[in-house]
């Protein structure tokens, strides 16, 4: 880990963040939705040197909900998590959860066609979800409701997604609301089959490379094959030895004709 800054660089910062809030907050009531969301998001990220930005920021976005996207919410709520889970923002916040995740809940069961909906990705609430439980462990309705959400679209979850439901429930632990038990286990076939899949794909990858590499030497070993003739045709005579290589069988041939 890097060692800490020193003191008078400290210092140094918090009196710029404390500036920069001195200016920015009186006109927190001017700024349009993406510019509090800006604001927020900064302002989370220093939030042991702007507490009171973050606290003014939060909750001005948060009393106006109704301009932001839910991407944009997801945004909101990870800057707002230094706040605590019990801070008005975090409170709005948190509700709006419950009712976004209920709504996508009672609409998938109503739609026929099988299609998949425009909710957050499956991802994102998976990665939604385990920073809550940091933060608002004690939040049954958003848990019940994002894992409600969770199981009808747990087939979507990357191996990244799935890791995320793990790590906010280790070993079964953690949050407890409706539905938990399920959803892990869920998640955690989910996650053997994808190994399965993943270890059936390399085995057929190995067997295709070993059949490609089998194929090449076969067809070099007939591309030699159908060359061998031509390179005979190019290699020079070798010199006739006649009967020098059999001395015996030349002498009687040679005796043979001198009596007759």
């Amino acid at each position: 880990a890097p060692p800490p800054p020193p003191p008078a660089a400290s210092s140094g910062a918090r009196r710029l963040f404390s500036r920069a809030a001195e200016a920015v907050m009186p006109r927190l009531h001017e700024l349009q939705p993406a510019q509090l969301l800006r604001t927020v998001v900064a302002a989370g990220a220093a939030a042991a040197h702007c507490r009171p930005l973050l606290e003014a920021a939060s909750q001005a976005a948060t009393a106006a909900l109704e301009a932001f996207v839910p991407e944009q919410v997801v945004l909101l709520t990870q800057g707002s998590l230094a706040l605590g889970g019990q801070h008005p923002a975090m409170v709005r916040l948190l509700d709006f959860w419950v009712v976004y995740f209920n709504a996508l809940v009672e609409n998938s069961a109503d739609r026929a066609d099988g299609q998949p909906d425009s909710g957050l990705p499956a991802d994102e609430v998976a990665q939604l979800v385990r920073l809550l439980a940091l933060v608002a462990p004690g939040h049954e309705a958003v848990f019940g409701a994002a894992g409600a959400r969770l199981r009808k679209v747990v087939g979507q979850l990357s191996s990244s997604g799935r890791s995320s439901i793990l790590e906010a429930f280790p070993g079964g632990t953690g949050p407890a609301f409706e539905g938990k038990e399920e959803l892990l286990r869920a998640v955690i076939e989910a996650e053997a089959s994808s190994a399965e899949n993943a270890a059936s794909a390399r085995t057929a990858e190995e067997a295709a490379s070993a059949e490609e590499a089998t194929a090449t030497a076969e067809a070099e070993a007939a591309a030699d094959l159908a060359l061998a003739p031509a390179v005979l045709l190019l290699l020079p005579p070798a010199p006739f030895q006649g009967f020098s290589r059999f001395p015996g069988v030349f002498r009687e041939h040679k005796a043979k004709a001198s009596h007759s």
